[in-house]
C-alpha cells in the first residue's frame, strides 16, 4: 500500500476518534462552548498532520474541504455563534498553517494558546470585557429594544444620570418605548432626599414619576437611611445596574471624565446575584413622587 493511502487512511481514523469524542463532549448542553473550542482544536490538529505528512501544497489545498467534513458534520449538530463560523476555523487553520518560518513556530503558538485561553475564559465567565461607552450604548440600546418583560434598574446617583446627553436623551426614549410595549420597567433611584428638587427638574428621571403617561415605573430609596441597614447591598450595587428578563446583566462602571461604561454577564450566578439585589431595593422603595 502507497504511504499516501496509509497517511489518508490513519487520517481519517484520526478525524472519526476526534468527531466521536466531539459526539460525547456534546452530549451535555452545558458543553455547548466547550464542543466548539474542541472543534477549532481538533481542525488545527488534523490540518497540522495532513500538512507535515505531505509535501505537495496543491494536494493539502486540494484535500482541505475533505479533512474539513466530518468536522463540518459535527458543526451542523453544534450551535456555533458567528464568531467561531466553521469558515472562520479553517481561515485560522490556514493561516496557522500558512507560518512556516520554524523561527515564528513559538510566536504562532504563543497566539494559538492566548485565544484558547481567552476562549476558555469567555466560556467560564459569561461576560463581556469592559466595553468603551459607544460600545455600552448599543448594547444598551439594542438590549432594551429587545427586552420582553422585566427591565429592573438600580440607579446609584451617578453624575451622568443627571445630564442631557444625546446619548442619555436616547436611552430615555429606548425606555419609554419598551415601557409603551408592555415591558414590566422598574427603576429604583438610590440618592439622598434633598436631590429631591433636582431630580424634578430632570425630564428623564420625572418621566419615572408616579401616575406619568410613560408607564415607566420609578420608585426611590434613601440612600443614607438605606446604607445605615444595609451597607453591603450599597456597595455591591457599585455604580448601578440592570437586570433585563433574568437573562443578563448590564452593569456600570463610569470612567473618571464622566463617560458611560460597563459590561454586560450572562453567568447564571450573577444574573441571580443582581435580581436579588435589586429585591433589596425595590422592597424598601417608596413610590417616587414629587410634592407640589
Amino acid at each position: 500500500m502507497k504511504v499516501r493511502n496509509i497517511t489518508w487512511i490513519l487520517t481519517i481514523v484520526e478525524i472519526l476518534v476526534l468527531v466521536v469524542i466531539g459526539f460525547i463532549i456534546n452530549l451535555d448542553p452545558s458543553n455547548q462552548e466547550l464542543t466548539s473550542v474542541f472543534a477549532v482544536i481538533s481542525t488545527i490538529i488534523v490540518i497540522s498532520r495532513v500538512f507535515s505528512s505531505i509535501d505537495n501544497t496543491l494536494l493539502v489545498e486540494e484535500k482541505i474541504d475533505e479533512v474539513a467534513s466530518p468536522i463540518r458534520t459535527l458543526a451542523q449538530s453544534v450551535d456555533i455563534n458567528t464568531s467561531s463560523k466553521l469558515d472562520d476555523i479553517k481561515v485560522i487553520s490556514n493561516i496557522y498553517l500558512m507560518i512556516g518560518n520554524p523561527q515564528l513556530k513559538s510566536i504562532k503558538d504563543g497566539i494559538l494558546q492566548r485565544t484558547i485561553r481567552e476562549l476558555e475564559q469567555l466560556n467560564y465567565e459569561q461576560r463581556t470585557p469592559v466595553l468603551d461607552e459607544p460600545d455600552f450604548y448599543k448594547w444598551l440600546y439594542t438590549e432594551f429594544q429587545n427586552a420582553k418583560y422585566t427591565i429592573h434598574v438600580a440607579s446609584m446617583d451617578e453624575p451622568l444620570e443627571w445630564t442631557d446627553t444625546p446619548e442619555e436623551e436616547k436611552f430615555y426614549r429606548i425606555n419609554v418605548e419598551a415601557a409603551q410595549r408592555g415591558v414590566d420597567l422598574i427603576r429604583v433611584f438610590v440618592f439622598e432626599p434633598v436631590r429631591l428638587s433636582t431630580a424634578r427638574k430632570n425630564k428623564s428621571i420625572y418621566g419615572h414619576r408616579k401616575g406619568s403617561d410613560t408607564k415607566l415605573i420609578g420608585k426611590y430609596v434613601n440612600k443614607g437611611k438605606f446604607a445605615k441597614s444595609a451597607q453591603s447591598a450599597i456597595d455591591d450595587a457599585g455604580q448601578g445596574f440592570i437586570v433585563i428578563d433574568e437573562r443578563l446583566v448590564i452593569i456600570d462602571v463610569f470612567s473618571q471624565d464622566g463617560q458611560a461604561r460597563g459590561y454586560i454577564t450572562f453567568n447564571p450566578v450573577d444574573i441571580k446575584k443582581y435580581e436579588a439585589l435589586f429585591r433589596k431595593f425595590d422592597i424598601v422603595a417608596q413610590d417616587l413622587e414629587f410634592p407640589d
